[in-house]
This record gives structure tokens, sequence and C-alpha cells, in this order.
């Protein structure tokens, strides 16, 4: 749909908006899941069995943000005992996620540095699903994944909640559970997703089936890296993180300057979706801009 189109319908047709952008978005990826799973044998996200891997009801979604350092042995060892996804640049920490989440770079130099920490690390990975996320056609065309990585990938049709309004946020949201939530998803391949990675991570928490779901280092109120405080530690080991794209004092998906939909009020949405399901939204540190609205994750009445 072309823009103008996309203003119209969105404003004054929202259900027709919704629908047809869904159907568009899904048809491109099939084409681009195809190819990429021809041509370099990954696998369809239907085929990732989550169960296999789940060892508790509760998954702790790993960020970037500073606020991991100051997770301390106790509620490291709680993590450990646990499920957990690794989001992006996770792949240099030492913790060995359950699950992976990434997208590459746009920037050609960022997605070589992360190529090359695969291919350092990929024994490590070797039983490590690994979900590609805003994946294209030419996705791949310049680089070399290892094959202890390729054979793990798995492609979701990785679909954008059709969000031009801040007015339709509830719409949209209400649209997504009149789908029927976990058979609508898993009938087409989906996840759906809305202004970063978080958001995708946590609707694949819900449809994995897990009833706790934490956010640590999903700080967005700084630009802080955890691997910021001694980014050392990690070239010493040969592995190098590229540019993160940030600037300015807070993350980039909350400057309202960039977009009208920030990821803090999408955050909420879902939180208030999961709810609904009987699913519990946490976050691990308290110094998180979605501190007090998402509740703090309290380690020790979860032991």
């Amino acid at each position: 749909m072309k823009k103008l189109a996309k203003d119209i319908l969105s404003k004054h047709f929202y259900d027709l908006y919704f629908r047809l952008s869904i159907r568009e978005q899904l048809h491109q990826k099939e084409k681009n899941k195809n190819h990429l799973i021809n041509k370099f044998g990954f696998r369809s996200f239907v085929e990732l069995d989550t169960i296999s891997h789940k060892k508790s009801d509760t998954l702790f979604i790993m960020g970037s943000g500073n606020s991991i350092n100051y997770i301390d042995f106790f509620e490291w060892n709680h993590i450990k005992n646990n499920d957990s996804l690794g989001i992006n640049s996770w792949i240099i920490h030492d913790h060995i996620a359950t699950f992976y989440m990434f997208e590459m770079s746009r920037d050609p130099e960022t997605a070589k540095l992360y190529i090359d920490i695969l291919d350092k690390k990929c024994k490590e990975f070797k039983s490590t699903p690994f979900i590609l996320k805003s994946y294209n056609y030419n996705t791949f065309n310049d680089y070399k994944l290892p094959e202890i990585i390729s054979r793990n990938i798995y492609l979701p049709n990785d679909i954008e909640i059709p969000i031009r309004h801040i007015k339709n946020m509830k719409r949209a949201f209400s649209y997504i559970e009149n789908y029927d939530g976990k058979n609508f998803a898993t009938e087409r391949d989906l996840l759906w997703k809305s202004r970063a990675s978080i958001s995708m991570a946590i609707f694949f928490a819900f449809y994995a089936g897990y009833k706790n779901i934490v956010l640590c280092g999903v700080d967005l109120n700084n630009t802080k890296y955890f691997y910021d405080i001694d980014r050392s530690y990690y070239e010493q080991k040969g592995l190098r993180i590229g540019q993160t794209g940030q600037s300015g004092e807070i993350h980039k998906t909350m400057r309202s300057e960039l977009s009208r939909i920030t990821i803090d009020k999408v955050i909420y949405e879902i939180d208030t979706f999961l709810k609904k399901k009987g699913v519990n939204l946490y976050v691990q540190s308290k110094k998180s801009a979605l501190y007090p609205k998402i509740k703090h994750y309290n380690y020790k009445t979860h032991l």
C-alpha cells in the first residue's frame, strides 16, 4: 500500500487497514522465508520444538542495557535455573541463553563483526535455537554463517503490528486478541512485533507458553550497554562488537521525535494483553524506564 493510502485507511477504516497490512506482510515474508530456507537450509519457525528446550515456566529476556552489570550472584543462579532468551548483542555475554533472537545489521562492518562472534562461539551454541528477525530476500547474500549456527536458525513470519497513530494502539491489540492469539500465530508461523526486538521477544515467550516473562537489561532511559563497562574483557577473547546506532541520552526506541509510537507504550499494551491471558510480565531492575508500570521481579518470592 502507498503511504497516502495507508494514512487514510489507518485513520478512517482501521479494520480494513489492519487486515490488508497483515495480508501484504505475510505474502512478502513467505516469499523471503522460502527463499532463505531453500538457499541456506534454515528452518521454518513452526519447526522449533520449544517444549524440548524448556525447563521452567519462567523466561528471562536478556537485553543489553547497563543494568545487567548489577545482577548479583544469587540472581544469576536463579536465572540459570530457569530459561532465557538473548537478544542481538547478548551473544558476546558469558551466559549462554536457552534461545537467541537476532537481526543482521544494515551496517556491513557491524554485520561482519556479528558473524565473526558467531564463528568464534559457534561450538557453545551447537544446540541453541536462533530466531531470525527482520530478514529480507537478500539477507546473508554477503555473509557466510557457521554450519552449526545455520542448521539452528528458525524463520518466523515476523509481522509489524499495523499502528500508524497512537489512537490505534488499543484497537490493534484488540484485533490481535480477536485473532485468537496462539492459533492464528501457529497456523501462519507468525510472531508479532512493534518498534523494537523486545516486543517480538515477549510475544515469543507468550506463544512458547511461559507464565512469567522477565525483562533484563531493558533499561531504555539511557544508551549504555552492559559491555561498555569493560570492552577489553570481550576484546581479549577476540569478540568485538560494532556500533550501537544510539545517540542522545535515551534509547532511540523511546524518542518520540523518531516515532510517534515509542516502545514503552507498546510494552504497556502487551502487558495488558498478557494479563488477560494469565501471563505475568516483569522488569528485573527498578532502574528500567518501564518501572513501576511494569512490576519488579522479586527473586525471593519465585524460588
